[in-house]
C-alpha cells in the first residue's frame, strides 16, 4: 500500500511561508500571485479556528459556501514538497518562468476556463517531478519532467485535458511530443502523465471524508479505474509514428 502523511494546519501554513521567502530568494516575485492567496486565506482560516465557534467557523468556510480553504491547504502543501525536493536542485536546472507560470491563474479550479489553465498545468509539472524527487528517483530536468531510474532515462509528458471529449487529444499530442524527444533508438523512454481532475469533475465536487489510509487508497484506485474504464481507448492500439502504444511497454501511459 502507498504510504501518506497529514500536516497540522499551522504546519501548512509554516511551510508555505517558506515556499515565499525560497521563491523569491530565486528571483521569483510572489506578491499579488495564488500563493500570496494562499498564504493570506489560511491565516484567516486559522486566525478563525482560535477566535470563533466550531458552529461559526464551519458556516463560513463549509465547501458548500467558499472552496479556498481546501485548495489553500491542499496547494499549499504542494508548494511545500515542491519547495523541500526541488530546492535540492542545482539552480540552473530550475526554470524560473515555469515557477513564475505556476504561481498565476484562480485559487479554485472551478473557476479556471479554458484560457487559464497553464498555471495549474505547470502546477501539476512542477509538483509530480517533486513527487517523484521525494521517493528517491532522480530528476535531470524539465520537459516537462526528465528522470533516471533503475539506470533508464525517462522523458515524461505532462496533460491535464480540460474536458472528458479532450482526453484523446491530450493523449495523441503527448505521443507526438515524445516521439520528438525521445525518438525510436535512442534508449529514452517515455511516459504520458494525466491529470484528471478536471476530467472526473473533481473541482465540482464536495472532498469525500476519508478516515484512514486504506479508504483512501481505496478511493485513489476506484477514480483510476473509472478514469481508465471511460479513456482507454485514447491510448491503447493508437499508431504514432510507427511505434504502436501499449500499457507496459518502452512507452507508457498513466
Amino acid at each position: 500500500m502507498a504510504s501518506y502523511s497529514s500536516s497540522p494546519f499551522d504546519q501548512v501554513l509554516t511551510n508555505v511561508q517558506a515556499s515565499r521567502a525560497w521563491l523569491e530568494q530565486l528571483g521569483v516575485r510572489t506578491s499579488e500571485t495564488r500563493l500570496e492567496l494562499i498564504e493570506q486565506t489560511l491565516s484567516t482560516f486559522l486566525a478563525d479556528l482560535k477566535t470563533r465557534s466550531a458552529a461559526d467557523v464551519v458556516a463560513e468556510w463549509d465547501w458548500s459556501a467558499r472552496q479556498d480553504a481546501y485548495y489553500a491547504l491542499v496547494d499549499g502543501a504542494a508548494f511545500s514538497r515542491i519547495h523541500l525536493q526541488l530546492g535540492q536542485l542545482k539552480s540552473n536546472v530550475l526554470r524560473r518562468d515555469e515557477l513564475r507560470r505556476a504561481l498565476q491563474g484562480p485559487l479554485v479550479p472551478s473557476s479556471e476556463t479554458p484560457s487559464t489553465t497553464d498555471p495549474r498545468n505547470v502546477f501539476m509539472e512542477l509538483d509530480l517531478a517533486a513527487t517523484l524527487k521525494r521517493g528517491g528517483v532522480e530528476i535531470t530536468g524539465f520537459d516537462d519532467v526528465r528522470f533516471r531510474f533503475d539506470s533508464t532515462d525517462y522523458v515524461t509528458q505532462c496533460k491535464r485535458p480540460f474536458r472528458s471529449n479532450s482526453v484523446a487529444a491530450n493523449v495523441k499530442r503527448a505521443w507526438e511530443q515524445i516521439d520528438d524527444r525521445a525518438p525510436k533508438g535512442s534508449h529514452l523512454r517515455g511516459i504520458i502523465a494525466l491529470a484528471v481532475d478536471k476530467v472526473l469533475g473533481l473541482d465540482q465536487q464536495r472532498p469525500p471524508t476519508i478516515n484512514n489510509e486504506k479508504e483512501l487508497a481505496t478511493l485513489v484506485r476506484s477514480y483510476a479505474t473509472r478514469f481508465i474504464q471511460d479513456h482507454h481507448s485514447a491510448w491503447e492500439g493508437v499508431d504514432q509514428g510507427g511505434c504502436r502504444s501499449t500499457i507496459g511497454g518502452d512507452r507508457t501511459g498513466f
